[in-house]
């Protein structure tokens, strides 16, 4: 098959500005990931449909299968939610469902805004760094975070590029965007509060 079509065989992936090679997507990234799909499926295999813990072992693609329908009945609800704070709890169920199948936990609501950059606390569903083994609480909190979940959504504004979208004070559990913020573009708020920070997600 040529590199270019066996390229564009991956389902729900996209080589922006071609950032992988041809050669990489149509060679490599097949062994690359077929280690993993062969653990996830064997790891399902160990815990069958009966077993007590069988849910949390599910293949990630299984689980995102599974969660499909609930997922756009959710988002047809959005649409038909009578004001901002209904349809941010709807954005909010139905985005917990697709990180719970990719093994994250469910965003906590009205958790308390994380400040990387000061003076631009921002609105964060979680906040990972890398655990290694026999470390210390203290040496934790100067691990560099691994990665960042924003709930970047603006209500009623479902329409809009979500990096467009702005904050409200729905995001602040009812108290006033921080200055530094206001009117300030998901885009912006990633660049320069997420990635600007000293310690920033990588």
């Amino acid at each position: 098959m040529p590199v270019l079509e066996a390229v564009q065989t991956f389902a729900g992936i996209a080589n922006e500005n071609e950032f992988y090679s041809h050669h990489y997507l149509a060679e490599v990234f097949k062994g690359d990931i077929k280690a993993k799909l062969d653990a996830w499926e064997a790891a399902e295999a160990e815990h069958p449909g009966d077993a007590p813990d069988h849910e949390q072992h599910r293949a990630p693609h299984k689980r995102l299968q599974s969660w499909a329908q609930k997922w756009f009945a959710l988002r047809g609800q959005i649409d038909r939610a009578k004001d901002d704070a209904e349809r941010l709890r709807l954005f909010a169920q139905m985005q917990t469902g697709l990180l719970q199948a990719l093994g994250y936990a469910a965003p906590i609501a009205n958790q308390a805004p994380v400040e990387l950059v000061a003076g631009q606390p921002l609105p964060l569903w979680s906040l990972l760094a890398k655990q290694p083994a026999n470390a210390s609480p203290a040496s934790l909190q100067l691990q560099a975070p691994q990665l960042a979940i924003v709930p970047a959504y603006q209500p009623g504004q479902e329409g809009e590029d979500l990096l467009d979208h702005t904050l409200t004070r729905l995001h602040y559990a009812g108290a006033d965007v921080p200055a530094a913020l206001v009117g300030q573009s998901w885009a912006d708020m990633v660049s320069e509060s997420l990635f600007g920070a000293d310690l920033a997600p990588r």
